[in-house]
């Protein structure tokens, strides 16, 4: 009978072991899986924050375009008004039989003038960049 329960005990030993095993297997994958759903939460959470950012930063960009595709629109106005008013000034001056070099702030005019022409090409290659 003695003999019966050791042999028991024995098995009992190797069953409560090979348990305790799979037990501690089932733990691990356990934390494996709850690693991997907090890793995908982590990274839904930044890829959210990244999707607002991008959205902020594209609205505010489109907000800068527009604003100095506005002012390319008042410069280009702008331009025509003061061709024709050096045009206009030059036959007046040739009739007058006037120096057209010395109409105050002419030269200025005309040197603002070829700064706010460049306007448009700037905007084209901002717009094309975005």
């Amino acid at each position: 009978m003695k003999q019966v329960q050791k042999i028991w005990a024995e098995l009992s030993a190797k069953e409560s072991s090979k348990e305790v095993t799979q037990e501690s297997t089932e733990l691990s994958e356990v934390k494996v899986e709850l690693s991997v759903v907090n890793d995908i939460k982590a990274l839904v959470k930044e890829m959210q924050s990244l999707a607002f950012d991008e959205n902020t930063a594209v609205t505010a960009m489109a907000r800068v375009v527009s604003d100095y595709r506005n002012v390319v629109k008042k410069a280009d106005a702008m331009s025509r008004k003061a061709d024709t008013v050096i045009k206009d000034a030059e036959a007046a001056a040739r009739e007058l039989g006037v120096n057209i070099n010395e109409i105050e702030d002419l030269d200025k005019l005309k040197n603002l003038m070829g700064m706010i022409e460049k306007y448009d090409a700037k905007y084209q290659r901002i717009a094309k960049a975005i």
